[in-house]
């Protein structure tokens, strides 16, 4: 993205949501124009279970690590700088996320750029 977020209305959150294990799109390819690039700006999950999880995109490259979540645990994270914390290398494809171990619950804010 050419840029980062100016205000934090930018992003739009996905609505709270149960991620099962396998794959979830979180943004279809189907839905960009052009050279967007959707990107993740700040997340929260929680695992009620011992789970992992990692961003991809819709090809199935891998944006991220696999994150480890144990029972009980959550994540909060927003970005100091309003940049992305991961979008996809190339324009026109989406963002999924694959869980594997146990369901996962959380919010997840997106927006689309360059």
């Amino acid at each position: 993205m050419a840029g980062g977020l100016r205000f934090r209305a930018e992003a739009t959150p996905l609505a709270t949501k149960s991620f099962p294990v396998g794959t979830t799109v979180l943004v279809t390819a189907a839905s960009l124009i052009g050279v967007q690039r959707p990107g993740i700006y700040r997340l929260t999950l929680i695992g009620a279970a011992t789970a992992t999880f990692q961003f991809q995109d819709t090809a199935a490259t891998a944006l991220s690590a696999v994150y480890p979540l144990g029972a009980a645990q959550f994540i909060l994270d927003t970005p100091i700088n309003g940049d992305p914390w991961w979008q996809p290398a190339a324009p026109g494809l989406g963002l999924q996320i694959l869980v594997a171990g146990a369901t996962i619950v959380g919010d997840i804010w997106t927006a689309l750029g360059a």
